[in-house]
């Protein structure tokens, strides 16, 4: 699979992504222990190769828990943005939420406004 071009095959990767990590507990460790390899083997190409820079982190949840909540970025109380806050809000940002078996899936589409599908 070549690298994702746009939102839709983005979700679909993601989904593929899941789907396998539900099943194959050997690429659900990749997953955890390095990312980069693990999505690299399911897209065909090298992260670098992506148009735009893409970090991110799998967590497992835990037995006993129902729901891993993921705390949002911290928010300085004096309004002070952060360079990398300032960059993310001129180039635009998105995040993933998932809760139990569904997944929703948000895009900062205005630098302050998260629209969800």
């Amino acid at each position: 699979m070549p690298a994702p071009t746009n939102y839709a095959e983005e979700d679909a990767l993601l989904a593929q992504i899941l789907q396998r990590s539900a099943t194959d507990r050997a690429f659900r460790q990749r997953l955890v222990t390095d990312p980069n390899a693990a999505v690299e083997e399911v897209i065909g190409a090298p992260m670098a190769s992506l148009p735009k820079r893409v970090t991110f982190k799998f967590i497992e949840k835990e037995p006993g828990y129902q729901s891993v909540i993921v705390l949002p970025d911290y928010v300085d109380p004096d309004g002070v943005l952060s360079d990398a806050e300032l960059e993310a809000v001129a180039g635009g940002d998105w995040c993933i939420t998932s809760c139990s078996l569904s997944i929703t899936l948000c895009r900062n589409t205005d630098g302050n406004t998260f629209t969800c599908t």
